[in-house]
């Protein structure tokens, strides 16, 4: 859990409730990604903070310490296998991939214009990123495939009814992939 305005991470006992563990003087933390091993966390900031969009936070959970800071954005998304941390480079259109192992960047994918949300198959293999502004149709879902070690964007699904699209989700079964926008002069509804 977070709380932002207090800057704090929190680490919750779910049988009692009770807070046993935390991380404090966190700038505005945000969204909460946690390895597949249970061994970190990685927390982005909230689109709040001042200086938004510029670090993602490397927690250690079992010694509640900030083991790194990987400067970069708005969302992350960790993979299946837990190997790879996905994070929407909103401010530099790309799609940056993090060998979730050693915490550095390992490639970065050119996406749409701002994106957002990102959904992770359930193989890991397909990635589904949110863009809130495409040049030539105003928002898509940017397909990224990976092969092996390498990822490409096989596609971009657009429609006239994509208006800012800034949330996206994939089932589990990977039939469906959901996205939801902001209207048209861009403020929420």
């Amino acid at each position: 859990s977070t709380i932002i305005s207090a800057g704090k991470f929190l680490k919750i006992r779910k049988s009692d409730n009770q807070i046993i563990g935390e991380v404090n003087g966190l700038e505005k933390p945000g969204m909460i990604q946690i390895n597949s091993t249970g061994t970190k966390a990685y927390i982005s900031r909230s689109s709040t903070a001042s200086s938004i969009y510029n670090t993602i936070y490397v927690i250690h959970l079992t010694t509640m310490s900030i083991t790194k800071e990987i400067s970069l954005p708005m969302e992350s998304m960790i993979s299946p296998d837990g190997n790879f941390l996905y994070v929407s480079g909103m401010g530099v259109d790309k799609v940056i991939v993090v060998d979730a192992i050693s915490d550095s960047i390992f490639t970065e994918i050119n996406v749409s214009e701002m994106p957002m949300h990102i959904a992770v198959s359930s193989t890991g293999n397909r990635i589904y990123v949110s863009t809130m502004m495409h040049s030539a149709t105003g928002s898509s879902v940017d397909v990224i495939e990976k092969s092996g070690t390498s990822w490409n964007r096989i596609a971009q699904i657009t429609d006239h009814r994509f208006n800012m699209l800034h949330g996206c989700d994939i089932t589990k079964d990977d039939k469906y992939v959901y996205v939801s926008s902001r209207n048209i002069d861009g403020m929420y509804q």
